[in-house]
């Protein structure tokens, strides 16, 4: 049986003004699974966190947190959902 996903994050491009800080970034979180984020200063780490917790609004792609696309959920339920996971 595949494990579920808790946090999917599609073809998510981010960036400030015209400069794109992220292209395309692709990935899947499992239940249960340890998923880090490396990379160097600079790079787009904490951009990319600020979008998955739903700081900043995304403009293409989407980030989803057990199954509820965080842009068009009230904080209210994303909460619950975050709590859920």
């Amino acid at each position: 049986m595949e494990e579920e996903n808790i946090i999917v994050v599609e073809n998510l491009v981010a960036g400030y003004g015209d400069n794109i800080i992220l292209a395309g970034v692709s990935f899947d979180v499992r239940r249960g699974e340890i998923f880090i984020i490396l990379g160097g200063s600079g790079c787009g780490k904490s951009t990319l966190l600020k979008y998955m917790i739903g700081l900043y609004r995304t403009t293409q792609g989407r980030v989803m947190i057990n199954g509820a696309d965080i842009m068009s959920v009230d904080d209210k339920k994303l909460k619950r959902n975050c709590r859920e996971g």
